[in-house]
């Protein structure tokens, strides 16, 4: 997830069967590791979730943009 100049909001660093999450608004650094699988299916959940509350609050419908958004190269 980007949000400006190519900075990630929260970055997945992956490191053999764990990963380690930062975000650009942590406040203190930890390091939180998890398994790699896990933390996978956490993000799968949030990008799905916050996608239909997008829609919802919106009334767009997600589909009709991806793939049309350009993206810095």
């Amino acid at each position: 997830m980007e949000f400006d100049e190519d900075e990630a909001i929260i970055s997945l660093l992956p490191f053999g069967n764990s990963a380690r999450l930062a975000s650009i608004w942590e406040v203190n650094k930890l390091y939180n590791v998890f398994e790699l699988s896990y933390i996978v299916q956490k993000l799968t959940q949030l990008t799905n979730r916050l996608g239909r509350d997008i829609e919802n609050h919106y009334d767009i419908q997600m589909n009709t943009f991806i793939g049309k958004v350009p993206l810095k190269g």
